[in-house]
């Protein structure tokens, strides 16, 4: 009867959050505009924001289309999505989409320069699509035939794919763009002076040593190596060659002397090796004599640092690390740390998943800030969730941590009285919302004319760093009672990463793309620089600067003497052009409609035999299509048994997805229906509530999953129940994460179900075929044994970290009872195809006096 209750609340649920989806956040309210080039789709409150991404798109499509040699004979999509305070983009060379997300980051936690955030980004992905898309010959044939999963440039490694991008969006002016950030270039002199350069193995497969995304850095000073010294346009004839070897995408890959290497022969007249070679021996005269300033205070090893305040003799911090416990299985972790100056010691004050940057110590309590997930977004991708900040006091005398408020702020600044001032981006138009905080409540000051991406106090003042919308971030005064921005430092670069003492401001600047750190006189309005080498987020304490520099594995917190040098500002020679771009600014024809019929006639036109889902799992059929905006798509392919199978997916009552299967079988034909509703979704703690619905209209099967994730924990459970028959699953997967090790546990009860033997290493032949009922669990302990990271080139393998194994395997089922297996098992990382990641494992199980050997292989992108 209990079982009858449940089943009948969870049908419930379905059926009610399916009809009470909020249809407008996906189709209904979107509009679009178009030229014969480009197509934009957006929600009605980002008009501003799609009229940019049509404008530049055009402004700069001849200067992508040089730089990739493709011809522009495909019209890319582009959808515009808000995702609150998660900023990105992306390229899907399958549907030629480029997905933009709406906000603009914090000046603190991001690193490269931009004028105008959307521009950069949306260059950088509309790179990608060109390159991929440049294929020819019999290449054409195929990729037409087959999807564009057969596009020769598509199977890249991602230092060339990446790389080429980040060089295109460089290249939009000298203050914008990661080559111009500084940040790069200073890691690039780290590793050169130390001689920690990688190989281009390690570049195109190792993912979790620093600097994280090495194909971006490497990738990026790489391609701008080639381009300084055999000429820009070599990259195109490079492209063109290589997208013309239709064989590359079947076997190239693996043999790139007759696929990279063979075009770049034709085009450089070296391989690519070599002339990786002959980059890093480059860099490595060039950086000869490079030196961080400072003395180092202390080490974030294999991790970043991203903010830091100093208090007390104790400086607090923010760093990042990925922790690596299973093959493959990497997971980023933000920590709070606290340094005593006099003691040396560190500790951990406060771990997140997530970190937001900013912090600040007021009075004994240091307020910070983390990133999460709300909902009622318009977006697409994240099923109407979107990133919001929360901020957090802590105590440091009595170590209770109180959590304040949540909301978008960019920056906040705590006044003597505890009163919180904070802005966020207005979204109705350009500029920021200024709030305040007081007494459990928010109360909205006004609106300025720029966005303000950080906050100081100064005296009965504030000073704010800030931009026009197509402008460079500079630093101001704030007038709250006039919300008026009046300038101090403003030049066509980008000041920011504030402090002040005293009168004195310090702040970060890239003038002529070198990183340091500069005082301001607010008194005589004089500049000094304080720094000669990379260095940023200066702050002075006791007659020394801080700041925050790097070295070969990781970030750090340095310290020096003041003793700068007057340095004259540089002068602004761009003009500031006008805030809003309108339609009459776009050189094409601009049309304009509601999204929804253009969407779906794009289903009219299928992309191919084969697609990728969202975890990058191919599937192929005779025919695969999908709707502009990504929501609804259809796959018809053949069945074994003869005949055709239909597939069709649906997110139009998103977060309700809707799959409907119709296959041939042996004895007929089937359809299967599955629901799957995300309720909940956070970024720590319960992180996310999903049910699903799964029927083939003969039986049906409802269930309920539950994730939290923690730091250092991550714990997955699901139950599920057939309707008509008594059939009960549940199961945990529950998994502990350290530094180089980790624990998993695995477990399901099932009572009447179909299931598998988990017993590995024991010769159990049957695969259960009937319902059957008992319990499951193995215990796993890993740690890794071996960083190997070696490889060839030719053919292309890369084989990284080593890992060992301690398991025990226990089953107890009516069919199979009491059956136990202890043994030990041993995985390696193996990355090939440039982008293929084989996990093989080889182990030894002890079960009853029976020893066996076993082996295992996974596979994924």
């Amino acid at each position: 009867m209990l079982k009858d209750k449940v089943v009948a609340f969870i049908i419930f649920i379905i059926i009610f959050l399916g009809f009470s989806c909020n249809v407008s956040a996906n189709m209904i309210d979107w509009r679009y505009y178009e030229t014969d080039n480009f197509l934009v789709f957006y929600p009605q409150e980002y008009q501003q924001r799609a009229l940019e991404m049509i404008y530049y798109l055009e402004e700069y499509k001849s200067e992508v289309i040089g730089l990739t040699g493709t011809e522009l004979d495909f019209k890319p999509t582009i959808i515009i999505q808000d995702l609150g305070m998660e900023s990105n983009g992306y390229a899907n060379i399958f549907t030629n989409t480029i997905g933009m997300f709406t906000n603009i980051p914090s000046t603190i936690t991001y690193k490269p320069e931009d004028k105008n955030r959307h521009r950069r980004t949306v260059v950088h992905e509309f790179t990608h699509l060109a390159q991929y898309n440049n294929y020819s010959g019999v290449s054409k044939i195929t990729t037409t035939l087959f999807g564009r999963l057969f596009s020769p440039n598509f199977h890249s490694p991602i230092w060339l794919t990446e790389g080429t991008a980040v060089y295109s969006e460089s290249q939009l002016n000298q203050y914008e763009g990661r080559l111009n950030a500084g940040y790069y270039d200073a890691l690039i002199a780290t590793k050169a002076k130390e001689d920690q350069l990688p190989s281009l193995n390690e570049v195109t497969y190792v993912k979790d040593y620093y600097p994280y995304n090495q194909g971006y850095l490497y990738g990026s000073e790489f391609m701008d190596y080639l381009a300084r010294v055999y000429g820009e346009e070599k990259l195109a004839e490079f492209f063109t060659l290589h997208g013309s070897y239709f064989w590359v995408p079947i076997e190239g890959n693996l043999f790139p002397a007759i696929g990279l290497d063979k075009a770049a022969k034709d085009v450089y007249n070296k391989t690519f090796p070599e002339l990786f070679a002959d980059w890093k021996g480059y860099v490595k005269e060039k950086y000869k004599d490079w030196e961080l300033s400072g003395q180092e205070v202390l080490h974030s090893q294999q991790g970043e640092i991203s903010t830091f305040d100093i208090a007390d003799n104790k400086i607090y911090y923010f760093q990042n690390r990925y922790l690596k416990s299973f093959p493959y299985d990497y997971k980023e972790v933000y920590e709070l740390v606290e340094y005593d100056l006099l003691t040396r010691e560190k500790k951990v004050i406060a771990s997140s998943n997530t970190s937001n940057g900013f912090l600040q110590i007021v009075n004994g309590k240091l307020y910070y800030s983390v990133l999460d997930y709300s909902k009622d977004y318009n977006n697409l991708v994240e099923s109407g969730y979107g990133g919001i900040a929360r901020l957090y006091k802590y105590d440091l005398k009595t170590g209770k941590n109180k959590r304040l408020f949540e909301d978008e702020f960019k920056d906040f600044i705590v006044l003597a009285n505890g009163d919180i001032i904070y802005t966020k981006a207005n979204k109705q138009g350009i500029g920021s919302e200024i709030w305040k905080y007081q007494q459990d409540k928010k109360k909205k000051l006004g609106i300025t004319k720029e966005l303000i991406s950080e906050i100081k106090r100064y005296k009965d003042r504030f000073i704010v760093v800030s931009k026009e919308n197509l402008g460079s971030w500079g630093i101001k005064y704030l007038d709250l009672e006039k919300m008026l921005l009046i300038p101090i430092i403003d030049t066509d670069w980008t000041e920011k990463e504030i402090s002040i003492k005293g009168d004195k401001l310090y702040f970060t600047a890239n003038y002529n793309h070198q990183q340091s750190i500069y005082q301001y006189d607010l008194n005589t309005y004089k500049t000094y620089k304080l720094t000669d080498c990379y260095a940023n987020n200066g702050q002075f304490y006791k007659d020394n600067l801080y700041f925050i520099a790097m070295n070969n594995n990781g970030g750090g917190i340095y310290k020096k003497k003041v003793n700068g040098k007057e340095y004259n500002l540089p002068k602004r020679e761009e003009s500031i052009k006008k805030d809003s771009i309108l339609i009459s600014d776009i050189k094409e024809e601009v049309k304009e409609g509601k999204a929804m019929a253009k969407s779906l006639k794009y289903l009219l036109k299928p992309n191919g035999i084969i697609k990728l889902d969202s975890q990058l799992s191919p599937s192929a059929g005779l025919l695969v299509g999908m709707d502009g905006l990504g929501m609804n798509s259809y796959t018809i392919s053949p069945s074994q048994y003869g005949g055709i199978n239909f597939g069709l997916t649906s997110k139009f009552l998103d977060p309700l997805a809707i799959n409907v299967n119709n296959k041939a079988k042996k004895d007929g034909r089937e359809t299967e229906l599955n629901l799957d509703y995300q309720l909940y979704s956070s970024k720590q703690g319960l992180s996310g509530v999903k049910i699903d619905y799964t029927t083939d209209f003969s039986e049906a099967i409802p269930g309920v999953k539950f994730d939290f994730t923690y730091p250092h924990h991550d714990l997955e459970l699901y139950v599920q129940s057939y309707i008509n028959d008594e059939g009960v699953n549940s199961k945990f997967d529950y998994k502990y994460l350290m530094d180089n090790s980790g624990i998993k546990i695995k477990g399901s009860l099932f009572k009447d179900f179909e299931k598998e033997s988990n017993i590995r290493g024991v010769a159990l032949e049957e695969i259960y075929d009937n319902n059957v009922s008992g319990y499951q669990v193995s215990v796993d302990y890993s740690h890794k044994l071996l960083q190997f990271r070696k490889g060839l080139w030719n053919p292309n393998i890369f084989m990284d970290n080593i890992y060992g194994s301690l398991f025990v395997d226990y089953t107890d089922i009516d069919t199979i009872s009491d059956k136990v297996a202890y043994g030990y098992e041993l995985s390696c990382e193996i990355g090939t195809l440039n982008r293929l990641k084989l996990v093989p494992k080889l182990g030894i199980s002890y079960s009853g006096r029976e020893i066996e050997a076993f082996w295992d292989f996974k596979i994924s992108f």
